[in-house]
């Protein structure tokens, strides 16, 4: 939901100084689409000015008629109107690109510790799939699970966990490529996308590398706090012949080094 009249203030012009105010869908060709907002007939009012605002899924047009009166309707007045009015609509699409990318932000990221959320997971391993499928590169999808959490939270409080979450998405991080993807998809649960990975002994090692990432204690006013992970990976398409059962198979994987772990 969009709040017009918050944009046009925040992009520093009025309605009643551009004039009436239509914006419509576009697609990728320029072929007109269906209008979302403003008056019907604007788009085909002679004289309109539009303005296209290109998102990443998406095109919208703006377009306004201008308000013209008395002397303002002849020569070159006309023609400073019309940069005035091109300048305000150029504010206006920056503006909306602004709250375009604020939503998709807050859709996409954890408000915590800024990582993937489940959505955007999901979006990248689909594209690995179709990237695997054509390529015959294969890719690994790695579940984390925290050991000992919640006792964090009941005898620190909130707080201590956050700063907990916080500091272990910093060293998943830290202890993986540019390339990879760490995902926080639950309250102590990661998952982490592993491009071009081929075998087995390579994703041990990535797991050894993980667990010494999160195996010194994390500092928390005063406290030392020990976190340790369960792990669990599985390979596409070694291990499953798509995302879903591929997913079922790390995290059926993670909970059974979970059980050893509390065996052990």
């Amino acid at each position: 939901m969009i709040d017009i009249e918050s944009v046009l203030r925040a992009a520093g012009v009025y309605e009643q100084e551009l004039g009436p105010l239509a914006i419509r869908h576009v697609d990728t060709l320029g072929a007109d689409q269906d209008q979302f907002w403003g008056d019907e007939g604007i788009f085909e009012t002679e004289g309109v000015q539009t303005q296209v605002v290109s998102f990443r899924r998406n095109w919208w047009q703006l377009g306004v008629v201008p308000r013209a009166r008395g002397a303002l309707a002849a020569g070159l007045r006309v023609k400073a109107l019309s940069y005035g009015l091109l300048l305000a609509m150029v504010a206006l699409s920056l503006q909306l690109v602004r709250i375009f990318h604020r939503a998709e932000e807050r859709a996409t990221r954890d408000p915590l510790t800024a990582l993937p959320n489940r959505r955007l997971l999901l979006e990248r391993a689909r594209q690995l799939v179709s990237l695997s499928n054509r390529s015959g590169l294969g890719f690994g999808l790695c579940y984390v699970d925290l050991n000992g959490f919640k006792p964090v939270n009941d005898k620190l409080g909130h707080h201590a966990g956050d700063a907990v979450l916080l500091e272990v998405a910093k060293r998943l991080l830290g202890a993986l490529r540019q390339s990879d993807t760490v995902a926080r998809t639950g309250g102590d649960e990661f998952v982490i996308l592993l491009p071009l990975m081929q075998g087995a002994d390579e994703a041990r090692q990535v797991i050894r590398k993980l667990a010494q990432a999160l195996e010194p204690p994390i500092s928390y006013r005063g406290h030392q706090i020990d976190i340790g992970a369960s792990f669990g990976c599985a390979l596409y398409p070694t291990d499953a012949e798509n995302l879903e059962a591929l997913m079922a198979v790390a995290d059926t994987r993670m909970y059974e080094m979970k059980a050893y772990s509390k065996q052990a």
